[in-house]
């Protein structure tokens, strides 16, 4: 069985790795953009 312990620690550094496809942005920081307004969608 998993516990929810080490499916947050795979989450936490998947979401760390910068990927190709978000120009090089991790996840999180494309996340973080959308939520303070930062990222224009037009």
């Amino acid at each position: 069985q998993v516990n929810q312990g080490f499916i947050s620690s795979v989450a936490s550094k998947r979401n760390h790795i910068p990927r190709k496809s978000l120009n090089y942005q991790t996840p999180l920081e494309v996340f973080l953009s959308y939520v303070n307004g930062k990222f224009c969608l037009a």
